[in-house]
């Protein structure tokens, strides 16, 4: 790997594919909603895990958001709001260094875990060990220095270099082997959440830790766990929470979840909603049910290290030719199509309008997509179109060569288990859909590298992975993404919605917040 491709893919490494559930409506609670009360939430499958240093499913990390704090954590609210970030058990954001790679920051005072346990600074590093430790998370950290040298330590005591703690100044001090822009927001992540230092090296899912939150989890089988209020919780911008007790209880098919919900023995459920109940859903139960964006991207890749797609003029047709609404109503409606690279709900958004290829909205333009083809003398190539197994992605690619042989390429499909590895870095084009762990356009862009050859692109890359200035990182990576799309460096088809759909008993109008890292906030709702 070069180094600055090195650079890149070490800033990018909370890039972690997840797929987040989605929203209900409303802004969250008003001040004199309905408190207290016991709910019921739908999922399709167990979490993986209900210890903080190893959950991953959405299902955890939902739930987990509202048990374990970190030291920064992410602003309650909707669309870009919620990506904001703030301090969580820190008194503050942290001070960086004029080099970007030191960060320094006070645990707030008197803090309690849900056992009555101190919470102290030391605490944080052996939370970070815990996660290198076991596994799941340690790649995001390893930017940490001493941290690679820890992960191979046969004690797990060992120091982490990078890491110092002063327990009676509440101090913590955290030293980078180089600057990352996205440091940030790894300490606002889940795995971050502190836990006490006596916490064991172990998948403590069955009787989970202590943590810092609004809830606890006071109870965990292997089809449901239950969360408490937290008695006494007081955390600046961080909702307490109006449900008393909430239960997540595995029902393994999304078509029992609805009906379910539309029966009231569960309260609320998300994901993608049976389609045959969806006309059902949309009209009859409208003022419960809710559709939103996912902060994820779903496009077709273009390797220019392989022809036709070496040929701007045959990437530019692929965009020209596309028909986003037949797309989507392979999602049931459920795609929201858009031009950008850029997911909408992050911070560098810029809706780019007009949008060279037409309205994202509307059919495509097949005719000026085959004129293109022609002028750029690749009519007739053969494509490969890769395709991962899962069901709407196969469509999509089956859509996807329809159109390359329309526009007068030769394509054929190839379905794989996963592409990844050499596979994926030999493929022409294929179908991508990439989430990130965090709210960050970083991940999302750095999901180009190698298949994008333009030094100009790759040196932006790098500068904004480093750049400690969010506003002007901003700005640059918005810039970055007109670029993307101008010079069709791939085909964003656009965020696939999920739904939410809450049973009668819930205030779906006053007490519903979505949140673009962890989807409906739990704590938010409230029964009428």
């Amino acid at each position: 790997m070069l180094p600055r491709q090195k650079t890149i893919a070490c800033a990018a490494a909370a890039a972690a594919c997840l797929a987040l559930g989605a929203c209900a409506r409303g802004d969250g609670a008003s001040g004199d909603a309905r408190k207290g009360g016991s709910i019921i939430v739908g999922a399709t499958a167990p979490p993986d895990s209900l210890d903080p240093a190893l959950s991953r499913s959405p299902q955890a990390r939902q739930a987990l958001w509202l048990a374990y704090t970190p030291p920064l954590t992410y602003r309650r609210g909707e669309g870009a709001e919620g990506t904001e970030i703030i301090p969580g058990v820190a008194e503050k954001l942290p001070e960086i260094s004029e080099d970007g790679t030191r960060y320094s920051f006070k645990v707030r005072e008197g803090l309690r875990y849900s056992d009555g346990t101190p919470v102290r600074a030391s605490d944080f590093e052996h939370t970070i060990k815990r996660v290198i430790r076991l596994g799941a998370g340690g790649a995001l950290y390893a930017g940490i220095e001493g941290a690679e040298e820890y992960s191979k330590a046969t004690a797990e005591s060992a120091d982490i270099t990078g890491i110092e703690a002063n327990d009676r100044e509440r101090q913590v001090t955290v030293q980078l082997t180089g600057r990352d822009a996205t440091f940030k927001d790894r300490l606002a992540l889940g795995f971050a959440g502190m836990v006490p230092a006596k916490t064991p090296f172990e998948d403590l899912t069955d009787k989970p830790p202590p943590g810092i939150g609004p809830y606890r989890i006071t109870q965990s089988r292997p089809q449901e766990f239950v969360m408490e209020q937290t008695r006494g919780f007081d955390l600046p911008d961080i909702p307490e929470g109006n449900i008393q007790r909430i239960t997540t209880r595995v029902v393994k098919e999304e078509e029992a979840q609805a009906r379910q919900v539309i029966e009231g023995r569960l309260d609320y459920m998300q994901g993608s909603l049976p389609v045959e109940l969806l006309p059902e859903i949309r009209s009859k139960y409208k003022d419960r049910y809710a559709e939103h964006p996912t902060l994820s991207s779903l496009y077709f890749f273009f390797n220019q290290r392989t022809p036709p797609f070496d040929n701007e003029k045959v990437r530019k047709a692929v965009n020209l030719a596309l028909d986003r609404q037949a797309l989507s109503r392979l999602f049931a409606g459920r795609l929201e199509p858009r031009c950008n690279f850029v997911p909408r709900g992050l911070r560098a958004y810029r809706p780019i309008d007009p949008c060279p290829y037409g309205d994202p909205g509307m059919s495509g333009d097949p005719e000026r997509a085959r004129q293109l083809i022609e002028d750029s003398g690749e009519k007739g190539k053969a494509v490969t179109v890769y395709a991962d197994a899962r069901a709407n992605h196969r469509e999509i690619g089956r859509y996807y060569t329809g159109l390359l042989d329309k526009i007068g390429l030769d394509a054929k499909l190839k379905v794989v288990a996963r592409l990844r590895g050499g596979r994926r870095a030999r493929a022409q084009t294929g179908v991508v859909s990439f989430t990130a762990d965090i709210p960050h356009p970083l991940p999302f862009m750095a999901g180009l590298e190698g298949d994008v050859l333009d030094t100009e692109v790759e040196e932006r890359l790098v500068d904004l992975a480093g750049e400690p200035d969010e506003e002007s990182a901003t700005e640059g990576y918005a810039d970055l993404d007109r670029v993307v799309v101008e010079n069709a460096y791939a085909a964003p088809l656009g965020a696939q919605r999920l739904g939410t759909f809450l049973s009668e008993r819930m205030d779906s109008e006053n007490c519903s917040l979505f949140h673009q890292v962890y989807g409906t906030d739990y704590s938010s709702l409230c029964l009428r």
